[in-house]
């Protein structure tokens, strides 16, 4: 293609080439360190424009193009730093600092400074900080007063055993949409906790002192918006102290639809569980879940047992017809359930813990991981918790093998033979597994055990992806 060609391509068509590598990942800016020392500066899409005049000047007039993306502040050669903050003007901008290293590599990185400018910082929308604890303590006492713009905090501390409380400033900006606290905390009676907040994501460090169901209800009661909650080692506890009438039940509100919730650590796991049975929530919300690293002295308990069988009942509803569940995944380290239309879903080749991002049908990925290698019994234990009425409403099942083989060895095909609507059956190989032969034997038990007629002309038996 000639210069004439590029230079008469229509300008909107111009700039959506601009904003399409701007977005996309393989040609983000880029900063290497050598092994010499010396910093290598990559400007990614940035070079783009300028493939001529014409391009360069289309570039220069649209503020939105260098406005909208996310700015990765140690990335960008400190040069274009006021250049990029002139083109920009005067709409808000989202600023982001990671860095996993030792603080002090980084302290007197000019660009680093140059973006920590009063100018620039006062047009923030989206502010994040991910790093050790010196980098937290550099930047934010840089932050102005007036950040009438920031919608949008991500704070994140690593390598700290014990959460931080952050600068006091921080917890009077009642305008904040979204908020990410990572081994950091403000407190809950911060105007931070405003009516404007949707988006809310807490993760613990395993050591910090636990809320209480009334603390969290009274907090979830300030935030009639939020549709979203992400608790990782974070689970509020049913404490003695806890009198309210409510005492027992965790709501949130009815606009609510996404929850993820993970625990990791060991003495957390029970109080997990039972959170988790104490949520009340709408039925059409969408929930992640992921209990790992649970010892077989708690899995074989019927304490267990009961926390697994009330949060599942929780969690499925049969009483709404878009609320129904209807698709069954069963694998080695999860169960996922999705309720609503299944016609356009594949379950063979989702990724593990993919969730449709349209939301438009309730999806739950439970899992449930031993301290071991060992975790396809616990998905089936999970299975054989699942409430009847449950089972029955189901039109398609998909299995690894390795979930079949359990399935067979705890004997729960009894336990199956409720979904006596499932019309649909997939059967895949977990990741490293080779004998693809073994699906063939493997369907051929589905059905006998089952005992459902099933469509042969859609039944599959495919290598999992």
């Amino acid at each position: 293609m000639s210069a004439g060609t590029f230079n008469a391509l229509p300008s909107n068509l111009i700039l959506r080439i601009f904003k399409d590598l701007r977005d996309w990942e393989e040609w983000l800016p880029e900063r290497d360190v050598l092994e010499s020392g010396k910093i290598l500066y990559r400007s990614g899409w940035m070079m783009v424009t300028h493939v001529c005049r014409r391009w360069r000047e289309i570039a220069l007039n649209d503020p939105s193009l260098w406005a909208e993306s996310t700015i990765d502040v140690l990335s960008i050669h400190p040069n274009y730093i006021p250049v990029i903050l002139e083109r920009s003007s005067p709409l808000p901008l989202s600023i982001q600092i990671e860095y996993e290293d030792s603080f002090d590599d980084i302290a007197e990185d000019p660009g680093l400074h140059a973006w920590l400018s009063p100018e620039g910082l006062r047009r923030v929308e989206s502010f994040s900080v991910e790093g050790e604890l010196g980098l937290l303590d550099f930047t934010l006492p840089r932050l102005p007063d007036d950040l009438i713009h920031l919608k949008k905090l991500f704070l994140s501390v690593n390598d700290i055993e014990d959460p931080i409380i952050l600068p006091p400033f921080l917890a009077n900006l009642s305008h904040i949409e979204m908020l990410w606290l990572e081994s950091c905390a403000l407190p809950w009676t911060s105007p931070i906790y405003s009516p404007n907040l949707t988006y809310l994501h807490f993760r613990g460090t395993g050591h910090d002192p636990p809320k209480s169901y009334t603390e969290f209800n009274d907090l979830i009661a300030r935030l009639p918006r939020l549709d979203t909650l992400h608790l990782i080692n974070f689970v509020p506890v049913q404490s003695h102290s806890d009198t309210a009438p409510h005492e027992g039940v965790l709501a949130l509100p009815s606009c609510f639809r996404w929850l993820e919730f993970i625990v990791t650590k060991k003495h957390m796991l029970s109080d997990g569980l039972v959170f988790l049975s104490d949520l009340h929530a709408p039925p059409t919300y969408t929930r992640q879940i992921q209990i790992l690293n649970i010892p077989d002295a708690l899995s074989s308990t019927a304490s267990f047992d009961t926390a697994v069988r009330t949060m599942l009942r929780r969690l499925f509803v049969t009483d709404h017809p878009s609320l129904v569940p209807r698709a069954l995944d069963i694998r080695g380290d999860l169960i996922s359930v999705q309720s609503g239309d299944i016609e356009a879903q594949d379950a063979m080749y989702r990724q593990i813990y993919e969730i449709p991002a349209t939301r438009e049908s309730p999806q739950s990925v439970i899992s449930l991981r031993p301290d071991h290698d060992d975790s396809a019994a616990l998905q089936c234990k999970m299975l054989a918790c699942l409430p009847q009425t449950a089972l029955e409403s189901l039109r398609r099942i998909s299995f690894a093998a390795s979930a079949i083989r359990a399935i067979d060895t705890l004997g729960l095909w009894t336990h199956l033979r409720a979904a006596v609507n499932v019309r649909h059956v997939d059967i895949g190989l977990d990741p490293f597994e080779f004998a693809s032969s073994d699906c063939a034997p493997l369907l051929q038990r589905f059905e006998q055990r089952l005992a459902v007629p099933l469509e042969r002309n859609i039944l599959r038996s495919e290598k999992w992806r």
